[in-house]
């Protein structure tokens, strides 16, 4: 008896070992090649079983070696894209570049129970350019269908001893084990950096004595690290987030110092703030063209000029700029920045219409300073150390009479005292010739609103009719003023093929200037209430902010980023015919977060023949850390429901 329980045993875990993925070496299974899906992720459509990575210093071509390979499971024909690897290359003027050596794959099939390999052939390996400084080398891994295991490897071989390999643990799909080694001699020192939200479940560092040959004589001490992590959850992109590569978790390197063995001394590769603003003050075409005082003032009016009023100056000068010069898309901020070119074109970058504004501004006594940013699409900036390369965007900083006003002039349509919503990314560096430079917080104060009022009449004939104002400010005015400016017919034909379900008549716009901060329109609407046997059913709510729950995710780790803080509101008002007794009115709702950090507020009262709806959806702050996820859904869960469900029900009298 004792024997047969032993044997049962054994066949439990031999049962449980055979229904997992083997991420515990390159060796595939049959368990890894039959498993359709993945348990901790049912919608995954690839996944990485195993990596691993190894990164050293090869003294014979003193340059990088990384030796990467691969363990990939394709479960259906959603996750064939991940079998087309590019491996992305860099090269600079000189001639220098990095190469991919040893590229090795074995794709794996199961037919009639058996394993089926196919190897990987040189026809299926191509190389492109893809800009001055990058090629892509493409592999096109054949006979891949859903099941499929792919292994590979490969080697890179980079001369750029400032470019150490980083490391990726996350992407779009789940991996189950990531490991990537590296080893680093004692001479080079680099800032290492581990984005994301992802723990390891691994971080060694051992010294290995003379590990690396500087000369036929001599040695060097090598730092080694192991860096691990497992069961990392794919990256689901959602809305409400800055660029995924902020929270993608990997290790990126940045080289600090080099210190040299036989001559002594040290060389600084990272360089302090002091040294980097120098050089951007003086010896960039941006820096040269913001010190040119006085130079541009006759591009201003006399009429201009003359006004007393400094922050009346200051706006039109804004305006002026706005109105005469075209933004060309272009970020250029540090090189190839020409004002000449720009009043001569009309047109130019970010960086050359923001340079003349601070040159206009300047020349006028206005107290302005440059504000050098990384846009929300460019990344997070480091703020530990300089990386100058982290920076794409230039914008004003104003100080007038006591208040701060951030300014960009690139946009024809943006209030005074707002900057672009591509702005709106955490930090920027404020640049100054005589204090040096410091870091500014873009904390933007104001609220945006979005905001529904109106008074809704319904006759004894079913007949919905209502006046609507409809305000916006801030940034939820912005888009929408670019668009009916640009083109009023077309901006209010697709408002009303929108909102096809009323009839919308007498479309009116009562601001006028493209650059007030608010954007208020009115309209009649009509429509009809629908009837069920001797009750009337309607929602009041006939224009919805949000069409569905932007937060879907079961889990997410990084944070909730709207840029700014908003709110939400609907005012109404309904008048009903004396021939209807109101029988149903919507439930209130009272949902608020600690500390009124996010707040959902629905009230419905009725007197006699009329009903006041009230409804106040609040963000009050821009950003919200992960742990407010549950909470923010579970509250746009609550808005969802209010607009599509707050029935009133009214009973014809008999």
């Amino acid at each position: 008896m004792k024997y047969i329980s032993h044997i049962l045993l054994l066949l439990f875990f031999t049962a449980t070992a055979q229904s997992k993925f083997n991420s515990e070496s390159f060796d595939v299974t049959k368990a890894d090649l039959k498993l359709k899906v993945f348990e901790k992720d049912s919608t995954a459509n690839a996944l990485i079983i195993r990596e691993e990575g190894n990164s050293y210093f090869y003294h014979k071509t003193n340059g990088i070696h990384s030796e990467i390979i691969k363990k990939l499971k394709i479960f259906n024909q959603n996750g064939y894209d991940n079998a087309d690897v590019s491996i992305v290359l860099y090269k600079n003027n000189e001639g220098d570049k990095e190469k991919v050596k040893n590229i090795k794959a074995t794709i794996y099939n199961i037919e009639d129970n058996q394993i089926v390999k196919t190897k990987l052939k040189k026809i299926s390996i191509f190389e492109e350019n893809y800009d001055d400084n990058h090629t892509i080398l493409k592999i096109a891994f054949p006979k891949v269908k859903a099941g499929s295991v792919i292994v590979y490897s490969y080697k890179i071989i980079s001369p750029f001893i400032f470019k150490y390999k980083e490391w990726n643990f996350q992407e779009e799909i789940p991996k189950l084990y990531s490991e990537y080694n590296t080893s680093i001699p004692a001479p080079w020192e680099y800032h290492v950096k581990l984005v994301g939200a992802q723990k390891l479940s691994t971080n060694e560092t051992i010294t290995e004595s003379f590990c690396y040959q500087i000369s036929k004589y001599s040695r060097t001490d090598c730092v080694k690290n192991k860096y691990v992590m497992k069961d990392i959850p794919a990256f689901i992109k959602e809305d409400y987030m800055t660029t995924k590569n902020n929270y993608l978790a990997r290790i990126e390197y940045e080289l600090k110092t080099y210190k040299g063995v036989y001559k002594k001394g040290l060389k600084h590769f990272t360089e302090s703030w002091e040294t980097i603003d120098n050089e951007i003050l003086t010896e960039t075409s941006f820096g040269k063209e913001i010190a040119k005082k006085d130079k541009f003032k006759n591009t201003l009016s006399n009429e201009i000029i003359a006004i007393s009023d400094s922050l009346l100056k200051a706006k039109t000068i804004l305006k002026y700029v706005q109105s005469n010069f075209n933004w060309d898309g272009n970020y250029e901020m540090f090189h190839d920045v020409s004002i000449e070119s720009l009043l001569k074109n009309k047109s130019g970058s970010s960086g050359e219409i923001n340079a003349l504004l601070f040159r206009l501004l300047d020349d006028v006594g206005i107290n302005v300073k440059p504000i050098i940013i990384s846009t929300r699409e460019n990344g997070f900036i480091t703020t530990y150390y300089p990386v100058i390369s982290d920076f794409n965007y230039l914008i004003i900083k104003a100080e007038i009479d006591g208040k701060t006003y951030l300014l960009d002039a690139t946009s024809k349509y943006i209030s005074f005292g707002e900057i672009p919503f591509r702005c709106l990314n955490q930090y920027g560096r404020v640049l100054s010739f005589e204090k040096g430079s410091s870091w500014y917080e873009l904390n933007i104060e104001d609220t945006s609103l979005r905001q529904y009022s109106y008074v809704l009449n319904i006759d004894k004939d079913q007949n919905v009719t209502a006046s609507i104002d409809f305000e916006t400010t801030g940034y939820h005015a912005l888009p929408i003023k670019e668009s009916y400016f640009e083109d009023e017919e077309k901006f209010i034909n697709a408002f009303k093929n929108e909102y096809d379900f009323v009839d919308i008549s007498n479309f009116e716009v009562s601001i006028k200037d493209k650059t007030s901060k608010k954007f208020i329109t009115k309209f009649d609407v009509q429509n009809t209430a629908e009837l069920i046997g001797n009750n009337v059913y309607f929602n009041p709510i006939l224009f919805k902010f949000f069409k569905k729950n932007p937060f879907r995710l079961q889990q997410r780790s990084y944070p909730i980023d709207f840029g700014y803080k908003d709110t939400y509101i609907y005012k109404i008002k309904i008048n009903v015919d004396e021939a209807y007794n109101i029988l149903e009115i919507p439930e209130n709702t009272n949902l608020v977060l600690p500390g009124r950090e996010a707040s959902v507020l629905f009230s419905a009262q009725k007197t006699n023949n009329e009903v006041l709806l009230y409804f106040k959806l609040s963000f009050n702050r821009a950003t919200y850390a992960p742990n407010y996820y549950e909470a923010l859904k579970e509250i746009m869960s609550k808005v969802i429901d209010i607009q599509n469900n707050a029935l009133i029900v009214l009973e014809k009298k008999q």
